[in-house]
């Protein structure tokens, strides 16, 4: 990796609001290396003119809001895709930009935002919704499907930045309303009382309420807040990791919102918790790196994408001194957030140097994010790296579109990164149905598909169907390798074989059942890569319950191997025993058992 100046950085970010990280930029040396110095951090102002570029171009003076598409991630909003609308969290974002910039027609401008913000915001305290914003404009709480109650932490924040940094930009009566609003917002969070389960609105609400209790002179919203962040310390030190494990999106904003209750909040006992915890967190991040590919390893849950976002990238480029292969095309949005991470915390040293090399070569782990209950296991990752390559899957886990029970990434022939992951498809959209079961050693693993009864459709839990059943004509558990020199090869006596750079993914079909029928195996080409189904069901719709259907699995196991290197001559065995099937696969050395049926109530 090489140093990058501030005037590269600029000049890239010159252009539309957005940035071409240079050619400069490249992921960490391979970890036989020295660690490289970290990179320069591009110049504020530049990022700033950037994002206000970008948000100015989306600014509809007639509605005084920032404009949108509507539809969202498929659930909450009951707009379409094709409607366009005008985003409340964007446009509070945008008027403390315009505050950071600070002319005068920056301060009349974020102040006509802020006060139709203020009048969005449901203020009767009998509201059910009391204290929310919609997410547009044109979709006020009550009319949306349903309202999200994080929208009140997402927006107080924005307001405690914008009354902690540039109150005396706006008007006293401004001030006077903004208060009152992140009152309600507060009020609203405490209400709510999100648990140490849902970890970045838990700790983004201890906050808002910290700052608000502060800033309102309101002691039992600072003590409230104060007590939250502590029993969310308490939970990471008992677990050692958090519900959302390993994932990219929020344990960025984990650690972002750590570093805001450091900024914003004076309470010592809360600074002393939040710093414990953005150094835990750190720590975490840092075990999951993998240095040659510039990728976040391991299986992952709460995430939106297989390769990490631009705007990841950076976050950790800028904070930990690392960027991917291939940043030089990657364009990455700024905003407020970002324009912070400058004067942010860096990441502790002793971690910093885990993301320019591995401990050894190859490196394996097993970390426990969740301890067990009577009725699950503990939540426990399993990843191998080595120099080129890492694999990782996580115990058990269901299919939501929003996990990745299993991930590889290495060096692609292209100067990219092939990424291999499984998904469950039911007429070709991710499935939340299902459930995965693996066991990994090294570059090896075993894993199980099977049904997970009362979950929903696309969406975990939002969208589950009042009978608890589903319509499908094609139902298939998918193994794709994601790369533009990705190539499959005939079936050989090791196994179905994708390829992509210097490595290769075997896969050892076993065996598929679908409500007792046995199904199949099917290679095919997809955009960007190749694929291995396990089909379980084609044909005419099929309506259906997970919780009545008769054996529905597909198990297989994989490993990934240098080119050329032979594979492992094993198959995947299974045999049946009452309600339960064990499937085996030598390599590995551990069985996976798992119910046949769900109706007798063996799921999980």
């Amino acid at each position: 990796m090489r140093i990058i100046t501030t005037l590269l950085v600029a000049a890239a970010l010159s252009v539309g609001g957005h940035a071409l990280l240079g050619r400069a930029i490249r992921g960490a040396e391979p970890s036989s290396g020295a660690p490289s110095p970290p990179p320069e951090p591009p110049a504020r102002a530049a990022l700033l003119d950037a994002s206000l570029s970008a948000a100015g171009a989306r600014y509809d003076p007639d509605v005084g809001f920032l404009r949108a598409k509507g539809g969202g991630p498929g659930y909450h909003t009951r707009t379409s895709r094709e409607q366009i609308v005008h985003h409340v969290l964007d446009t509070a974002g945008y008027a403390q930009l315009l505050l950071m910039r600070g002319t005068v027609e920056d301060a009349a401008r974020a102040s006509g935002i802020l006060a139709r913000l203020i009048d969005l915001q449901v203020t009767d305290p009998s509201s059910k919704h009391y204290g929310l914003w919609g997410w547009f404009v044109e979709e006020p709480p009550e009319q949306m499907a349903p309202a999200d109650w994080n929208w009140a932490d997402f927006v107080g924040v924005r307001l405690v930045e914008i009354l902690q940094g540039h109150a005396g930009q706006l008007d006293p009566a401004l001030v006077a309303r903004m208060k009152k609003s992140l009152g309600h917002a507060a009020r609203c969070i405490k209400n709510r009382d999100v648990g140490p389960g849902y970890t970045n609105i838990c700790t983004m609400g201890a906050g808002v309420t910290m700052a608000a209790g502060e800033i309102l002179g309101e002691p039992e919203l600072l003590e409230y807040g104060r007590r939250r962040l502590a029993a969310q310390r308490a939970e990471l030190d008992r677990n050692g990791g958090v519900p959302e494990y390993n994932s990219p999106p929020y344990g960025i904003i984990m650690i972002r919102e750590l570093e805001r209750i450091l900024r914003l909040v004076k309470d010592p006992a809360a600074r002393a918790d939040a710093e414990w915890m953005r150094r835990r967190m750190w720590e975490l991040t840092a075990s999951q790196f993998h240095p040659r590919t510039g990728q976040w390893s391991g299986a992952q849950s709460r995430t939106y994408s297989r390769t990490l976002s631009p705007n990841q990238a950076v976050f950790l480029w800028l904070r930990a001194g690392v960027a991917p292969p291939g940043a030089e095309s990657m364009a990455f949005s700024s905003g407020p957030d970002l324009l912070h991470e400058a004067e942010n915390l860096q990441c502790p040293p002793e971690f910093a140097v885990r993301f320019a090399r591995l401990p050894a070569d190859p490196h394996e782990m097993t970390q426990i994010w969740m301890q067990g209950t009577s009725r699950r296991p503990p939540v426990t990752l399993h990843t191998w790296f080595s120099d080129a390559a890492t694999l990782g899957t996580i115990n058990e886990e269901t299919t939501w579109v929003q996990r990745r029970v299993l991930t590889g990434f290495w060096p692609d022939g292209s100067g990219g990164v092939a990424s291999l992951g499984l998904a469950f498809l039911k007429d070709g959209r991710e499935f939340a149905s299902g459930v995965v079961r693996a066991r990994q050693q090294g570059p090896r693993v075993l894993a199980v598909l099977g049904m997970a009864a009362g979950q929903g459709d696309w969406h975990v839990s939002l969208d589950r169907p009042t009978d608890g059943c589903f319509t499908a004509g094609d139902l298939r558990m998918r193994i794709s390798l994601d790369a533009p020199d990705a190539r499959f090869a005939a079936h050989s006596e090791g196994g179905w074989v994708c390829s992509s750079g210097g490595h290769e993914v075997v896969i050892h079909a076993g065996d598929v059942f679908f409500d007792g029928r046995p199904g199949s195996w099917e290679a095919g080409r997809h955009e960007g890569g190749v694929h291995l189904d396990a089909i379980l069901h084609a044909g005419d719709p099929l309506r259906f319950s997970p919780a009545t259907l008769g054996e529905t699995a597909a198990g297989f196991g994989l490993e990934v191997i240098p080119a050329g290197r032979e594979a492992v001559r094993a198959t995947v065995k299974t045999a049946r025993t009452g309600d339960r099937r064990r499937w085996s696969w030598s390599p590995v050395g551990e069985e996976i058992l798992a119910p046949v049926s769900l109706g007798k109530g063996q799921g999980r």
